[in-house]
């Protein structure tokens, strides 16, 4: 590993007699001093010159467990959200192209505080595309720090943001958000799998984002939503980029038909993330009310019977190209899937998981 340039020669100091010791010293020997420094007195150090910075950031590296990124992939959790804001100003630092945080029930406002403004000292255009937050740990309730974050990072430029998280309560009483605020936003894939995004606090942010952004790719999950909630959560939407749309469940499949008539979507995806109530069975071949045509439509995967529900209201003119079906211990049983078997002649390319 190359020397690093003396503090003399870089800071070209007045003559050796009227200097600080310290600048006299080899930088060797000066990087052995820190180590054993505690870590308030290394991140001192690394606040006083950037030739201190780059000495000392390693070893106060060390003490938080953080690991500069060797590839475009960086992992943070809380004390590497510390870390964030020294290695950000150091000669090695560079925009990850990924950026995992795993929020736990230690998490601190200043941690978020820190990740925050990370996000807003990035210089000119360059930005994370990717940005994956992990709440399966926390935090319980969505909080202002937490909001601001979410907002900094959606305005940051960002492609893609994936929140995986657990319903962690009943989310909405009601789900309408009449006069959310326009935000500018590049966010073309969005995942939200948590009720945090579903609360009172937090549904402006989500229906803000939803309506700004122009996404290609929707996936809500773990919403804690109940029928009632998702019609209403999904009758004034309009997302006209939007081609690939995943649900849970629970998402009531008379309002999603609905919503897929106003939109271009070409995949469909019924995921399973929690235990639920299966919905009735629905034979296309008894449908008793008016079906809507969902022409756009190429690839649509779920279980038996939520696709046979969804056939119950809608048509598929031919267009079906790819059929994934997601068999679990009913499947057979209750006859779903032969009925699902029946009417693959519209599918060109077809597949059982």
């Amino acid at each position: 590993m190359p020397r690093i340039a003396s503090l003399v020669d870089l800071m070209n100091p007045s003559p050796r007699g009227n200097s600080c010791f310290i600048w006299r010293l080899p930088n060797e020997l000066i990087g052995h001093i820190a180590t054993l420094l505690p870590r308030c007195s290394l991140l001192a150090l690394t606040q006083a010159c950037q030739l201190l910075r780059e000495i000392a950031a390693p070893h106060y590296f060390a003490l938080l467990g953080f690991n500069t990124p060797q590839s475009s992939y960086l992992s943070l959790d809380d004390n590497g959200c510390e870390a964030l804001l020294v290695w950000r100003r150091t000669e090695a630092f560079v925009v990850p192209r990924s950026l995992y945080f795993s929020v736990s029930r230690t998490t601190t406002n200043y941690h978020l505080y820190a990740l925050r403004t990370f996000f807003e000292s990035l210089p000119g255009r360059k930005v994370v595309p990717r940005v994956h937050l992990l709440l399966y740990s926390g935090p319980d309730k969505p909080t202002e720090s937490f909001l601001h974050l979410l907002e900094c990072i959606r305005g940051s430029g960002c492609k893609e943001l994936i929140c995986l998280g657990l319903p962690w309560g009943e989310g909405l009483r009601t789900c309408r958000g009449e006069g959310t605020p326009v935000c500018n936003t590049e966010l073309q894939f969005l995942e939200l799998s948590s009720s945090l995004f579903f609360t009172p606090l937090s549904i402006a942010f989500t229906l803000s984002t939803l309506r700004s952004a122009p996404l290609v790719s929707l996936r809500l999950t773990n919403t804690g939503l109940t029928a009632v909630q998702w019609t209403s959560f999904l009758k004034d939407l309009r997302l006209r980029s939007l081609r690939s749309l995943g649900v849970d469940v629970t998402c009531p499949v008379r309002s999603l038909v609905e919503f897929l008539s106003r939109h271009q979507v070409e995949t469909l995806t019924f995921i399973s993330v929690t235990a639920s109530r299966s919905p009735p069975s629905r034979s296309p071949l008894r449908r008793t009310c008016p079906v809507t045509s969902l022409s756009s439509l190429t690839r649509l995967e779920g279980s038996p019977s939520h696709i046979l529900s969804l056939l119950h209201y809608a048509y598929i003119p031919g267009t079906l190209e790819y059929l994934g079906i997601q068999l679990g211990a009913s499947s057979l049983t209750d006859c779903f899937l032969s009925d699902v078997l029946s009417g693959r002649s519209s599918c060109t390319g077809f597949t059982g998981e």
